[in-house]
C-alpha cells in the first residue's frame, strides 16, 4: 500500500530522476521570482505610488505589456535562429536580472529626482480627475517601467523558456507523470516566496522591503542559470535516448528569419494552435476582469503599502499552499484516471462560476451587508476576502490543470508549432487576453466617464460568462482534432489510462 502511495505521489522512475530533479528546481526557482515579483509589481503601483491605483493597471496591460510582449515574440524568434538552445536562455533571462539590478541600486533610490511632478500635476489639471490614472502612469514612470517588466517575467521564463525546454525533452508518458509534479514545484515556489517576504519584511517601511526582496531575486536568478549549465553542459547529453545533437541547436539556417506575421501564419494555419490560443486567451481574460476588480477593492480594504503587501504576500502563501495539496493529491490522478478533456474543463467551469458569483455578490450587497456587520467585517473587507478567494481558486486551477493540460496539448505538434507556434500563442496570446480585458474596462470608464473600476461591476459580469463558454468550447474542439490526427503510433493526450 505505501508503494502504491508512493507511486502516485511521487511517479518518477530512478533513471529518471537525474533529468527530472533539475527541471523540478528550475520550476520551483522561477515560480518563486515570479511571485515575489508578483506582490512587487502590485503594491508599487497600486499603493506606493502618488495619484495611482488599480486604475491603472488596465493601462499599463492594455496599451504598453503587449507592445513589448510582440517586440519580445520578434527578438525570441529571430535569436532563435541563430543562439543554441543554451544561449537563448541566458540571452532571454540575463536582461531581466539585469533590469532588477539597475532598478534596486539605481532607480528606485533616486525616485524622487526621476519623478516629473511639476508637469504631471500641470498635465493633471489639463486633463481633469477622471482621467487622473493616465497621469499617474507619467508621473510614476519607473513604478510602471518594473511593472511591465515583472508582468514580462511569468510569460517569457516560466511559459515560453521552461515549458518549451520541458515539451521538447519529454515524451507524452512522462508529461502525464512529470507536468504536474512542475506545478507542484512553482505551488512551493510561490509558498517559499511567503517566508522570503517575511525575512525582508520591515514593518511601515515598503521601500527597505522591496530592495532586499529584489536581492533575493536577483540570486535565485543567478542560480536558475546555473542550474541550466549543469543540465545542458553535462546531464543532457549523457542520456543515450537523446539525440542531442538535434536538441542542442534550435536551426542555423540564417536564411530563414522568421517575423511576427510568419509566427502569427503558423498559429493561424494549425486548428490546435488556435483552440490553445482561445484556452490561453480565455484564462487570461477572464481572470484579469476579476483580480483587477478585486483588487481596487483590496487597496479600500488596506490603503497602507506594507498592509496592502503583506495581505498579498498571505494570499501567495495560501494560493501555493491550495495548489500544492491539490496538484499532489488530486490533479495527476485525475488527468491519469479522467483524461485530458474532463481536467481541461475544470477550469473554466470553476473559474467562471466564482467570477460570476463575485459581481453578483458587489452588486447585490445592499442586502447581504447586515451579516458582515454581525460577523464584524465592512462590506468591503467581506468582499476583499471572497475576492481572494476566487482568486486563490482560479489560481490553484491554473497551476494544477489548466497549465499540464495546456502543455500536453504541444506534445503531439510538429516542432515549427512547439517553438514559434508556442511563442506566439503563449507571450502574444496571454497578453492578448490580459490587454483584452483591460481595453474593455477602459472602454467603459471612458463611456461611463468614471475614473473608477467599482462601476462597471453590472457589465463585466456577463463578459465573463459569455468568454468562459467560448473558452469551454475550445477545450471540446482541441479534443476532437487530437482524435482525429492520432494514429497507433501516437498516443492521443486524451487517453485516460497509462501502460506502465
Amino acid at each position: 500500500m505505501l508503494n502504491a502511495l508512493r507511486q502516485r505521489l511521487w511517479p518518477i522512475y530512478p533513471q529518471e530522476r537525474i533529468k527530472f530533479i533539475p527541471l523540478l528546481a528550475m520550476k520551483f526557482l522561477l515560480s518563486l521570482n515570479y511571485t515575489l515579483l508578483y506582490n512587487s509589481k502590485d503594491t508599487l503601483v497600486i499603493s506606493e505610488s502618488l495619484g495611482s491605483g488599480a486604475e491603472v493597471i488596465p493601462l499599463l496591460k492594455g496599451w504598453l505589456v503587449i507592445p513589448c510582449a510582440f517586440l519580445l515574440m520578434i527578438l525570441y524568434n529571430r535569436a532563435s535562429n541563430y543562439l543554441s538552445r543554451a544561449g537563448l536562455f541566458y540571452a532571454t533571462l540575463t536582461p531581466f536580472l539585469l533590469f532588477f539590478l539597475a532598478f534596486n541600486f539605481v532607480i528606485f533610490p533616486n525616485k524622487e529626482f526621476l519623478t516629473p511632478t511639476a508637469s504631471a500635476d500641470q498635465l493633471l489639471e489639463f486633463l481633469g480627475n477622471s482621467r487622473s490614472h493616465w497621469v499617474a502612469i507619467y508621473r510614476n514612470w519607473y513604478n510602471c517601467l518594473f511593472y511591465i517588466i515583472a508582468e514580462l517575467w511569468g510569460v517569457i521564463t516560466i511559459n515560453l523558456l521552461f515549458w518549451t525546454f520541458a515539451n521538447q525533452i519529454s515524451s507524452i508518458k512522462e508529461a502525464r507523470r512529470f507536468y504536474t509534479l512542475y506545478s507542484a514545484a512553482g505551488d512551493l515556489g510561490a509558498m517559499a516566496s511567503a517566508a522570503v517576504i517575511k525575512i525582508c519584511f520591515i514593518p511601515q517601511n515598503f521601500s527597505a522591503t522591496l530592495f532586499s526582496v529584489l536581492n533575493w531575486t536577483i540570486v535565485l536568478g543567478i542560480v536558475t542559470i546555473a542550474i541550466y549549465f549543469v543540465l545542458d553542459r553535462y546531464i543532457l547529453p549523457a542520456r543515450s535516448e537523446l539525440d542531442w545533437s538535434k536538441l542542442r541547436v534550435l536551426t542555423r539556417n540564417k536564411k530563414e528569419k522568421p517575423s511576427l506575421l510568419k509566427s502569427l501564419g503558423t498559429l493561424a494555419r494549425s486548428p490546435s494552435l488556435l483552440h490553445i490560443t482561445m484556452m490561453v486567451v480565455g484564462y487570461a481574460l477572464t481572470l484579469n476582469l476579476v483580480e483587477v476588480f478585486w483588487k481596487a477593492l483590496l487597496k479600500e480594504a488596506f490603503p497602507a503599502s506594507s498592509d496592502y503587501y503583506n495581505f498579498m504576500n498571505m494570499f501567495s502563501f495560501y494560493t501555493g499552499l491550495a495548489s500544492l495539496l491539490v496538484t499532489v493529491f488530486a490533479a495527476g490522478q485525475i488527468l491519469r484516471a479522467k483524461g485530458w478533456h474532463f481536467s481541461a474543463q475544470i477550469t473554466p467551469v470553476l473559474v467562471g462560476a466564482t467570477g460570476i458569483a463575485f459581481f453578483l455578490f458587489y452588486y447585490t450587497q445592499a442586502y447581504w451587508s447586515p451579516l458582515t456587520i454581525i460577523m464584524g467585517l465592512t462590506p468591503t473587507l467581506a468582499l476583499a476576502y471572497y475576492g481572494a478567494f476566487q482568486n486563490i481558486l482560479s489560481k490553484t486551477c491554473k497551476y494544477s490543470f489548466f497549465d499540464p493540460t495546456k502543455e500536453m496539448a504541444y506534445i503531439p505538434l510538429s516542432e515549427e508549432e512547439k517553438t514559434k507556434g508556442k511563442a506566439a500563442v503563449d507571450v502574444v496570446g496571454s497578453r492578448l487576453g490580459k490587454s483584452g480585458s483591460s481595453w474593455l474596462q477602459l472602454g467603459l470608464m471612458e463611456v461611463l466617464q468614471t475614473n473608477t473600476l467599482l462601476t462597471l461591476a453590472p457589465l463585466i459580469c456577463p463578459l465573463i460568462a459569455g468568454m468562459t463558454w467560448i473558452w469551454s468550447r475550445n477545450c471540446f474542439y482541441l479534443k476532437q482534432v487530437f482524435q482525429n490526427q492520432s494514429s497507433s503510433k501516437t498516443p492521443s493526450i486524451d487517453s485516460s489510462h497509462e501502460s506502465s
